[in-house]
């Protein structure tokens, strides 16, 4: 019996594409999502994205690189950045201290609550909008 793999990205057709990144940045500038507050998203942004997430979560570098098929160098190489005090604790045996954030100031805590019911909801109509395609 073979394994029937169904594709995530499909355009509205159904249909697969080879311009994927063409077919993200549509769907990007559809949503309302293409800028963010540090430049504009990619197809490429999901990626960094991901590697970025699993290094904060603890994931090993070597890990990292076998999931997206690259060497630890690269992601080293790149990504080291993410945690300065991943490096610096090796080396030094220091640890640095946790600062404890600022309080937020009531416009700011209003507005990332209207954010993320913005977000909540364009989530809500992607995951319908998957399974009406039969991907998840």
């Amino acid at each position: 019996m073979a394994l029937q793999i169904k594709k995530l990205f499909l355009l509205a057709s159904g249909e697969s594409t080879r311009q994927l990144g063409k077919a993200f940045e549509k769907a990007l500038q559809n949503s309302g999502l293409k800028e963010s507050p540090r430049g504009p998203r990619t197809l490429y942004s999901l990626r960094h994205t991901y590697i970025t997430w699993q290094l904060l979560n603890g994931t090993s570098m070597y890990a990292i690189a076998r999931q997206c098929g690259t060497s630890a160098a690269m992601i080293e190489q790149y990504y080291s950045h993410v945690k300065p005090e991943m490096r610096a604790d090796a080396l030094s045996g220091v640890t640095f201290d946790k600062q404890e954030p600022k309080a937020l100031s009531k416009k700011t805590l209003n507005r990332r609550a209207k954010t993320a019911e913005r977000d909540e909801k364009r989530f809500k109509e992607w995951v319908e909008e998957f399974k009406k395609r039969g991907c998840i």
